[in-house]
């Protein structure tokens, strides 16, 4: 078995560390969760200072302002930079089916404008496939078991020497930009599984679903996934999968699957969700690390 090693991507570690799963077009909810968090300020700014916001794709679709929801984390995204923070942009099922031309799963009413847009953005590495911070490992649907030994086969023969969270995302984002610059998807982290009507035996990390492709044990206990797609279907907002290394944090942002509004913060030591309950957000331990992994 591979051991995984934690680095830090930047080299730098920051102050806090949030990630939001699906959005689809939500602009309230997204607004709401961003100034629960103190990173938007009244006046729609950026206000995380040196903090970093990973969000994990699926930002459009569904709901009524996907481009309104897309400018306004693009426009953060500058402002964070500036700022001494970081936001960093995921691609979801909704944005890579989009930015493929594949219309078959929007409901946007002129889905081709968002296209163009976002096969430009990938390509110039602004909407990546993975974020990594430490011993954490963010994607749009997380990295099944199945597909991490095959990326991990990927890597040996890159003859890398020592396999990290940080360069497992890097290669992921490599495939992603490669895959739209030679118009190329065979990469199995685009497969569609089973249980979202695919031909392949695994979803990838656009397309993996928490119940199907998640059962398996993970192998790797130096890594901690944080990831959404998956929508809530009663119960708690947030999931976690029985070795507790696996987090869905799709919690149904947009009205059409709930409305619910949360997020979460990440730490050293712990995972913790933060969730609207009613009329007032509350906090909760979704996962606990005993040995922090440090670079």
């Amino acid at each position: 078995m591979a051991r995984f090693h934690s680095v830090e991507t930047t080299g730098r570690i920051y102050r806090d560390v949030y990630v939001i799963g699906d959005v689809h077009g939500s602009l309230d909810g997204l607004q709401a969760i961003l100034e629960h968090a103190e990173l938007l300020d009244r006046d729609g700014r950026w206000s995380g200072r040196r903090a970093q916001m990973v969000q994990c794709g699926d930002i459009v679709d569904r709901g009524p302002d996907s481009q309104e929801c897309l400018d306004l984390l693009l426009k953060l995204r500058r402002e964070a930079r500036r700022a001494g923070g970081c936001v960093d942009l995921l691609v979801g099922n909704h944005e890579l089916a989009l930015a493929q031309g594949d219309y078959s799963i929007s409901d946007l009413p002129k889905p081709e404008v968002l296209s163009e847009q976002l096969a430009k953005l990938i390509r110039m590495g602004r909407l990546q496939a993975a974020r990594a911070y430490r011993q954490y490992l963010m994607t749009h649907a997380g990295v099944s078991a199945e597909l991490m030994r095959y990326l991990i086969t990927e890597l040996r023969k890159k003859s890398q020497r020592r396999i990290t969270v940080a360069a497992l995302a890097r290669h992921l984002n490599q495939e992603l930009k490669a895959a739209f610059i030679n118009d190329d998807f065979s990469h199995p982290m685009f497969h569609v599984g089973p249980a979202r009507g695919g031909s392949h035996s695994r979803g990838g990390v656009f397309w993996a679903d928490f119940d199907f492709d998640h059962d398996t044990a993970s192998r790797h206990p130096e890594i901690w996934q944080i990831f959404g797609h998956t929508p809530p279907n009663g119960g708690a907002p947030f999931r976690v999968s029985p070795d507790a290394r696996r987090i869905n944090i799709d919690v149904g942002i947009c009205g059409r699957y709930g409305g619910y509004r949360a997020y979460v913060k990440v730490l050293p030591d712990r995972i913790v969700g933060i969730h609207c309950d009613e009329s007032q957000f509350e906090e909760e331990i979704l996962a606990a690390i005993e040995e922090p992994v440090t670079a």
